[in-house]
């Protein structure tokens, strides 16, 4: 429509430009939103790993005390 009436782009004007601009847009946010919830779901396992560790160390709590 708009390329149509050409209010933003000219109705003759190649539209490889603008999709190509848009594709790298949607690349770089999806990259940003893959990053995004692969640490939110990576973070936690790595604690819970490490909490492991600790207790195959031997540490069962925050003060060191066995019962």
């Amino acid at each position: 429509m708009l390329r149509a009436n050409g209010w933003i782009i000219q109705a003759n004007a190649p539209i490889e430009t603008p999709v190509l601009v848009l594709a790298l847009v949607a690349v770089v946010l999806g990259l940003r939103a893959m990053i995004l919830v692969s640490s939110s779901i990576s973070d936690p396992v790595h604690d819970i790993v490490d909490a492991m560790a600790e207790v195959e160390r031997g540490h069962l709590g925050k003060n060191d005390r066995c019962v």
